[in-house]
């Protein structure tokens, strides 16, 4: 859905995947109810608070490269030979491919030039960064800012930025300065299981960090939850505060909420 790029995570360095992947399995684990419908495969990865799968050897790496005729990034040739595929990476991403199905994308389905709403345009752009900051990769941006062949255009060369493109301005002055100090989501941070949430230290005036805050935002659909005790404003990608109410809202469009 985004034309994206991520630092040095991928462009040169290898990364040490498996307690990351660890700790997500056993994340997506505790989120899941006892009653829950699932799969038996779902079953076996819950119970196993593994969602990875067999790794792959050099061989393996080595061939689809051939294949696809271009030598992975450091970065993810040690995902495979962690885990050769992933289920489960989030939102509609039911199963990555691995080394024996990869392919590059053709936009066969014209999924490229079906554009999102602005709506949803606004809640994939501005969690594209919070998931990166979660993930502590050090910087993000965007491939096509100027182009308009993607579903999430935030603004097209010679025309005015998008919603999207206004929001995520609004999300760097949120974060200007400030200095984060968690994340987390689901039920072993005290969420629902479909909150994320990262907190920061904002920063009140220039080189001053001082001021606690959370940004909280779902991976699908609405959640309810009571606000923290200290609690002050709540900040929407729009520009506009409010108190904040006992019971929280949070949606699948990030909100700041100032302590």
């Amino acid at each position: 859905m985004v034309g994206g790029s991520i630092g040095r995570m991928t462009d040169s360095t290898a990364f040490d995947w498996r307690p990351f992947l660890l700790r997500w399995s056993g994340e997506w684990a505790d989120s899941l109810t006892d009653g829950e419908t699932r799969g038996e495969d779902d079953e076996d990865a819950r119970q196993a608070r593994w969602l990875g799968l067999p790794s792959a050897s050099e061989e393996r790496i080595a061939a689809m490269e051939e294949r696809l005729g271009r030598r992975m990034p450091p970065s993810y040739r040690e995902f495979l030979k962690v885990s050769d595929g992933w289920r489960h990476a989030g939102g509609f991403v039911w199963l990555l491919a691995g080394t024996e199905n990869a392919h590059w994308h053709n936009n066969e389905s014209g999924l490229a030039d079906m554009p999102l709403d602005q709506t949803r345009a606004v809640d994939y752009a501005t969690r594209f960064y919070l998931i990166g900051m979660y993930l502590r990769y050090d910087r993000m941006y965007f491939y096509n800012w100027g182009g308009t062949k993607i579903p999430l255009v935030l603004q097209a060369a010679g025309g005015p930025p998008t919603a999207a493109a206004r929001a995520v301005n609004t999300l760097q002055h949120w974060l200007a300065g400030a200095r984060i100090t968690s994340c987390g989501h689901g039920s072993q941070d005290g969420l629902p299981g479909q909150v994320w949430q990262c907190r920061y230290l904002l920063a009140d005036s220039p080189g001053r960090v001082s001021a606690p805050a959370v940004i909280r935002w779902t991976e699908t659909g609405t959640a309810t939850m009571p606000a923290d005790h200290n609690a002050r404003a709540v900040r929407t990608l729009d520009g506009t505060s409010a108190p904040a109410p006992r019971t929280l809202r949070i949606t699948e469009q990030p909100v700041l909420i100032t302590l």
